[in-house]
């Protein structure tokens, strides 16, 4: 069936090339308006609301006292992941205490989705000045390996000698395998030294503009584990709760339901020049179901591929336009709310075109034309 579905597009834009182009069009121009209309939609309550601290990070801040290195891990262990899969990395910085010397950590995190566990940001490694050697691997990091990277220090004038010796910190033992210019100390999140302590503050950077859910669920757990002595700023955040969610999803199905009845009408033409082609699958023993498939296997191939040309331009042309103008919208795009989208309109899409089709192909008067 799959090889009649591309043998009949190809007839289609062969034979009927003005109501082909009329079809892509209308499927182009479709999902343009459905991602259009969600994104004007957020941006307006976003900007109706009162205003919001908005910054590219999330600063947590602890308001009378510090905290350990086992605090702030047992509060990051407890986060979802559907709330880390929003934050793009967490850093903070402790310090540990060496004989009255202070001696500063940073751990700068980001999620593995795949494993669970928290890795090295890789923006951060990326683009960290290394003197000398190197940061460890994202494996090490996870498996908690007894690596250290120190800090550069201007006196020391045998520094390039400490590189691959070994450094006790606190009880632990470490291998030097890098020097960095930065002046903080990097061992794995999993294999800090345990006297990691004077946390004052968290350093959340959305990997884009977060949902109220995930903002919801990181104050609750804050109050959590610290009670009421943290600061969190009120920051712009999209809604994907059940009453916002529903009113944008009405709306997307309205314009699937407009886009899918003008769909059907164009389409209809092209079956009814196909009605000798159908009784021909019916005189060869193909059932209904069949014939059906393969039409709207033809025009649900169409819509996924105009689709895809229109998401492209609304994202590449469009949204780099209007975001002078609708200052949030480049930033509210999950990849949930497009395939919510795109699965509304592609399932109405099909219920359409299936109640377009039954009655033309029950319609035995139609093959008397052979």
């Amino acid at each position: 069936m799959i090889y009649y579905i591309f043998k009949n597009l190809r007839i289609t834009i062969c034979s009927n090339k003005l109501v082909f182009v009329l079809l892509i069009m209308c499927e182009f121009f479709v999902s343009i308006i459905l991602l259009l209309s969600y994104g004007t939609y957020q941006n307006t309550r976003i900007e109706n609301e009162n205003e919001r601290y908005d910054l590219d990070s999330i600063d947590v801040s602890f308001k009378d006292e510090t905290h350990t290195n086992q605090e702030i891990t047992a509060f990051l262990n407890d986060l979802s992941d559907d709330l880390l899969g929003e934050i793009k990395a967490v850093c903070y910085f402790p310090e540990l205490d060496v004989k009255g010397e202070a001696y500063p950590f940073a751990f700068r995190l980001e999620y593995n989705k795949k494993t669970k566990r928290f890795i090295n940001y890789s923006v951060a490694s990326e683009n960290s000045s290394l003197y000398i050697g190197r940061n460890p691997t994202d494996k090490e990091f996870e498996n908690g390996e007894g690596y250290i990277v120190i800090p550069y220090d201007y006196e020391d004038v045998d520094l390039e000698s400490k590189l691959g010796k070994t450094v006790h910190l606190d009880g632990k033992t470490y291998k030097v395998i890098g020097i960095s210019f930065l002046d903080d100390y990097k061992v794995s999140y999993y294999n800090a030294p345990d006297g990691l302590k004077n946390i004052d503050s968290l350093y959340f950077m959305p990997d884009n503009m977060i949902s109220r859910s995930a903002y919801t669920e990181l104050e609750k757990k804050l109050t959590k584990h610290f009670g009421d002595g943290y600061e969190l700023p009120e920051i712009d955040v999209y809604d994907d709760n059940v009453p916002y969610y529903n009113t944008i999803m009405l709306i997307c199905i309205g314009i699937s339901f407009a886009g899918a009845f003008l769909l059907m009408v164009l389409f209809r033409y092209i079956v009814r020049t196909r009605i000798q082609t159908i009784g021909i699958f019916r005189l060869c023993g193909a059932k209904k179901s069949e014939i059906i498939f393969i039409f709207i296997g033809e025009i649900v191939i169409t819509s996924i591929a105009s689709a895809l040309l229109g998401a492209g331009c609304f994202f590449g042309i469009i949204v780099p336009y209007i975001s002078k103008y609708y200052v949030y919208i480049g930033r509210i795009y999950t990849a949930k709310n497009i395939a919510v989208m795109s699965l509304i309109y592609i399932l109405s899409v099909i219920a359409f075109m299936y109640i377009m089709l039954m009655p033309l192909i029950n319609k035995d008067s139609k093959l008397k034309g052979l």
